[in-house]
């Protein structure tokens, strides 16, 4: 018969066996990780049977569209960076320039959208008035037209871009050794097109005659 505990050791003892109880628990109780929901990945689109699925349709290009109908947005190009898009849209206006420079009447035009709409002073126009006005610049014989751009700023967003330009306008007139100058702000907002042209698709611009130089 084993002997009785005194009342105080016998809750002394139940007391440490709590608190060892309580310890083994703390140190060796882990609670559950986070529910976390399995990846849910959708079954591939297959058609019913008997049914064929059509591809998409690829967008127009300018030449299948009406004269005035509005492009649509050119998707963006793989790994092209607003500064591609900056350096394409200064050689577009650059090249524009050599090319009214040079009398290429035939493609004067091609930096302008079909459905082109401008204000030039007080006078607002379209494609085809602006593409009258330049074919017959260049083709009169008794001035020499010669523009000189100067680029002021490019913002650009997506596949719309604004730019800010001044113009340099030179009118030489045959027998004449004094040249006229006229300087031309301009507004344009161009736009990247799905063949991967930026075209001009509305503009703001008026002229501004410089003084004669006095001698």
């Amino acid at each position: 018969m084993l002997p009785r505990l005194p009342a105080a050791l016998a809750l002394v003892s139940l007391v440490s066996a709590l608190c060892l109880g309580a310890a083994e628990a703390q140190t060796t109780y882990q609670p559950p990780p986070p529910y976390e929901p399995p990846p849910y990945a959708p079954p591939p689109y297959t058609p019913p049977p008997g049914v064929q699925q059509q591809p998409l349709p690829s967008p127009p290009s300018s030449a299948e569209l009406p004269l005035g109908a509005p492009m649509p947005p050119a998707p963006p190009a793989a790994g092209a960076t607003r500064a591609d898009d900056a350096t394409a849209i200064r050689n577009a206006i650059d090249g524009w320039a050599d090319d009214f420079n040079a009398l290429k009447s035939g493609i004067v035009c091609d930096i302008f959208a079909p459905d082109l709409h401008y204000d030039f002073g007080v006078e607002p126009g379209d494609y085809n008035s602006l593409c009258k006005r330049l074919r017959q610049a260049l083709g009169e014989a008794a001035f020499r037209y010669h523009y000189t751009p100067d680029i002021q700023e490019i913002l650009i967003s997506g596949d719309l871009a604004v730019v800010r330009i001044v113009w340099t306008l030179t009118v030489t007139r045959n027998g004449n050794a004094e040249p006229t100058v006229v300087t031309e702000p301009a507004m344009y907002v161009m736009r990247h097109e799905p063949d991967g042209n930026w075209r001009v698709f509305r503009f703001l611009a008026f002229n501004v005659p410089n003084p004669p130089s006095r001698r």
